[in-house]
């Protein structure tokens, strides 16, 4: 790479200072300037529009995860973090704010330019993924032409003539009813982003989950908070009713799993096993059973009656950051950041099958309600969709200008509900799918925040999505014969 940029720095070592400013010179960059916080790199960055950012983690004032997050909102530029500290949590805020390099300490000039020269070309590349969704939802908006009558055609200079004679009009079979939402309440009380949201059975209630590490309990006649549920030392990444409403299960940043009163919102229990960040908890649909998936590489098959481990299935060689369990409870899949789907017996914990296609890490995963297909959502920007039976890849359904990082089939089993959870781009949407044809059929956007997770209640009528913005929004299907 043998591009000159100007390179902003936020870093509270003088020493470190020091080394940026001599070594980045010998690589053939400048130095714009040199920010001892969070607060001042965002200042520097406003005023000299840097061609990218390094920055370090832990500083004074406001680390630089938070700043970076902030750049990204007001200017995309490229970033590359550097820490001492080989941490989950700063992991995965990483890749929340869409950082594209991450240097541990110590770090020597050898580390420094491949790690530009990446953090650019990725940069690029996520520009030309935005610039290629920003001209699909163009096209898509573009109304078709009006097809001709049975009784016309059209000569080579689109002059229409008569026909020799008209032909019998079939009727054509009644169209799939797409779906439509629009936005209905606004559910605030997290004092931090919202990481994972989930229906009750009876369509009555939302549970969602959070970086402050609390979970909440909304009532939605009311729109107002239920109760809150405090136990989680970390951030609560994943959240689920069981499928009789009596538990809720969730999952953390503390490394354990745990399972609430849905009632009284009392703990009942604490499942440990998992040696790290847990991003994926599932309730089997009978009840009985608690698939979860973790930065430890792992997914963990626990008994709900007892607490106790029943499996621990490895295979995957990066943290698992999805789990779901099919409807007959006879396989649990898992998706990693290793860009792999895998398909486990929940019986045997055997591995059945690997699904190979995604070009970045697996958000997200969704078996459809009769079982036979499977839908994954992806770092990469794509949502696809396989046979489970054959791993067959039927759809790769582009559209976000990011990361996916949810995917949920609605009960028809005919659409698809994805989300975008990254502000690089400002996506941060909500979109719907038809299953059968990979069109896109609906774009929801009211979040002012990346948007982290969605759900849809169980007759269909309602979706319910967290996002960075820390709130909760349910979007409520319009009526058959409403406008458009």
């Amino acid at each position: 790479m043998n591009q000159n940029l100007s390179i902003a720095i936020a870093e509270d070592e003088p020493d470190m200072q020091e080394f940026y400013q001599r070594v980045l010179p010998d690589l053939g960059h400048s130095v714009s300037s040199v920010a001892g916080n969070g607060l001042e790199l965002i200042a520097n960055c406003r005023e000299q529009k840097p061609d990218l950012v390094i920055t370090d983690i832990r500083m004074p004032d406001m680390d630089g995860l938070d700043a970076a997050a902030q750049i990204y909102r007001e200017t995309p530029v490229p970033i590359i973090v550097v820490s001492g500290y080989d941490d989950p949590q700063y992991v995965i805020r990483a890749e929340e704010s869409n950082v594209l390099g991450y240097l541990l300490k110590p770090i020597k000039q050898s580390d420094l330019g491949p790690a530009i020269a990446i953090a650019i070309r990725r940069f690029q590349e996520f520009q030309k993924l935005r610039d290629q969704a920003a001209q699909q939802q163009t096209t898509s908006e573009t109304p078709p032409a009006a097809p001709p009558s049975p009784t016309e055609t059209f000569a080579s200079d689109e002059t229409p003539v008569a026909s020799e004679a008209a032909q019998p009009v079939v009727a054509p079979a009644p169209p799939i009813t797409e779906p439509r939402f629009g936005e209905g309440q606004v559910l605030e009380g997290h004092e931090n982003s919202v990481n994972c949201v989930a229906f009750s059975p009876d369509g009555r209630r939302v549970v969602s989950g959070s970086r402050d590490k609390l979970l909440r309990v909304w009532e939605l006649a009311s729109g107002t908070e239920q109760y809150w549920l405090r136990g989680h030392d970390d951030s609560v990444s994943s959240a689920e009713f069981s499928p009789d409403g009596t538990l809720i299960v969730s999952g953390a940043g503390d490394d354990t799993v745990r399972l609430w009163d849905a009632q009284t919102g009392e703990e009942v229990r604490c499942l440990r096993g998992h040696t790290n960040w847990l991003n994926s908890v599932r309730f089997s649909h009978d009840g009985t059973r608690i698939a979860s998936g973790s930065w430890d590489e792992t997914v963990r098959i626990w008994d709900v009656a007892t607490g106790g481990e029943l499996f621990t299935l490895t295979g995957h060689t990066a943290p698992v950051d999805a789990v779901s369990i099919s409807p007959d409870d006879r396989q649990v899949a898992s998706g990693s950041l290793d860009a792999t789907i895998r398909i486990w017996d929940t019986v045997s914990g055997e591995q059945l099958a690997v699904f190979t296609g995604h070009e970045g890490p697996v958000n997200a995963l969704s078996y459809s309600p009769d079982g036979k297909l499977l839908a994954s959502a992806s770092r990469d920007g794509s949502v696809r969709l396989w046979d489970v039976a054959t791993g067959a890849q039927l759809h790769d359904l582009h559209g976000h200008a990011n990361a996916v990082t949810g995917v949920v089939f609605l009960p028809d089993g005919q659409h698809l509900v994805s989300c975008s959870g990254e502000s690089y781009h400002y996506d941060n949407s909500i979109r719907v799918w038809s299953v059968t044809t990979g069109d896109e059929v609906l774009c929801l956007q009211g979040h002012s925040g990346p948007v982290t997770d969605v759900a849809v209640s169980p007759d269909g009528a309602l979706l319910a999505s967290g996002s960075w913005d820390e709130t909760v929004r349910i979007w409520t299907a319009a009526a058959a014969d409403a406008p458009a």
